[in-house]
């Protein structure tokens, strides 16, 4: 997975595309219109970190997440804390 802001003058598209042509399988480029700083911040670090999730969600993940977090117990609390 390779975000790459198409405006940013030091990490170059055709950097990415060329890490992107020598990658295995899976993977995916996701070129978005930000510059260098886009990607670091506001909606650019929220659309690129939502990409990511989704792909490392869709190619990595063994288990499905729970629907609803458990409210912890004093005994669960109580381990976590020795």
């Amino acid at each position: 997975m390779i975000a790459n802001g198409g405006w940013d003058p030091y990490h170059m598209l055709e950097e990415a595309q060329s890490a992107f042509a020598k990658a295995g399988e899976p993977k995916r480029l996701a070129v978005l219109p930000y510059d260098v700083l886009g990607l670091y911040t506001g909606p650019g670090l929220e659309e690129a970190t939502a990409l990511a999730i989704d792909w490392f969600d869709l190619h990595l993940r063994r288990t499905r997440l729970a629907d609803i977090t458990p409210t912890p117990t004093y005994e669960s609390v109580a381990a976590m804390t020795q």
